[in-house]
């Protein structure tokens, strides 16, 4: 279970979406618009998870800007200093798969967030990224 920065980028979405497919990866991306929450939760084989984790942590360029004029040094070397965005928050094996497919779902709030996750029955995944993204907020 990973915690990233932003999804507005369609190219993010479908690195995400296309890779979780190739690997035959189950689980979903909850997309928390208000909270600024995005939740990327995969089911799956040991070897599969392992390489849909490294592609979230360091293939992917989160915190790329868009912009190819706006080049500041004291940015880049920020950026460079958090890492790429991405963050672990969980993982580890659970007892039985809450999902059947990979799919994205966007929420307008956490209590909705909330409310899709308790349907699957992992609401407790849900708590563990509150709980790191209190930690992360300044």
């Amino acid at each position: 279970m990973n915690r990233v920065p932003d999804l507005s980028n369609p190219q993010h979405r479908f690195k995400v979406d296309v890779n979780a497919q190739q690997y035959h990866l189950t689980g979903g991306v909850i997309i928390c618009k208000e909270d600024n929450i995005n939740v990327v939760v995969v089911e799956g084989g040991k070897k599969a998870v392992k390489h849909y984790t490294k592609l979230l942590m360091k293939r992917i360029d989160w915190l790329g800007t868009r912009d190819a004029d706006h080049d500041s040094d004291s940015e880049a070397e920020d950026a460079s200093s958090r890492g790429n965005g991405c963050q672990l928050v969980w993982q580890g094996v659970a007892a039985r798969k809450a999902f059947n497919n990979f799919r994205f779902q966007e929420c307008r709030t956490a209590i909705t967030a909330r409310k899709v996750m308790e349907a699957k029955s992992v609401v407790h995944y849900w708590d563990l990224v509150e709980k790191s993204s209190d930690a992360v907020a300044p």
